[in-house]
């Protein structure tokens, strides 16, 4: 299985310990023994070459689209493209892709109604969404939390926290498709 070389038995169990008890100081394997709040270490303990994945990107901004699809093919991801919510929910349909990541704010169809459409399809309830976005504002957040979002990335994007979630998100998917 899989999430055997991933962390194995003990590497869970620390996850687990370290957020739980609020113990940092457990390492999730002997070459990660520094101590680290709960989030570094298991941000540490997974990373992009630990997975492999479809990621949908879907940003009105070519910029924006370009950055993420360059940062995530580099680490061996395989990228689709949309421009708009509309496009994004069909793209979704077409490849069902392992993670999406999603901008808030986009003309027609915008993240959190392509967010609830694609949550709305059978691989779209165990697929995970990260938004995107430059807002700041609780309503914002909130909005995107109830259509089905499960985290969020604030602009300008960061190459390296970009993997780190992508690469959590898809593998706790596995995880739970394991279980």
């Amino acid at each position: 299985r899989r999430s055997e070389g991933f962390l194995g038995e003990q590497g869970v169990q620390n996850i687990c310990l370290s957020a739980g008890a609020g113990n940092s100081s457990l390492p999730l394997s002997p070459d990660l023994s520094e101590r680290h709040d709960g989030l570094t270490t298991f941000a540490r303990a997974i990373t992009p070459e630990d997975v492999e994945g479809v990621v949908l990107v879907a940003d009105d901004n070519p910029e924006n689209r370009a950055l993420a699809q360059a940062t995530l093919e580099d680490e061996g991801y395989t990228v689709i493209l949309a421009h708009d919510g509309h496009e994004a929910v069909a793209r979704f349909q077409e490849k069902e892709p392992d993670c999406v990541l999603m901008d808030v704010r986009m003309p027609g169809l915008d993240g959190i109604g392509a967010c609830k459409a694609i949550r709305a399809l059978e691989a779209g309830k165990r697929t995970p969404i990260l938004f995107v976005t430059a807002l700041r504002d609780v309503d914002t957040f909130g909005g995107a939390i109830l259509a089905g979002g499960d985290d969020f990335l604030s602009k300008p994007i960061r190459p390296t926290e970009l993997l780190t979630r992508v690469s959590a998100a898809i593998k706790y998917k596995q995880i739970g498709e394991e279980l």
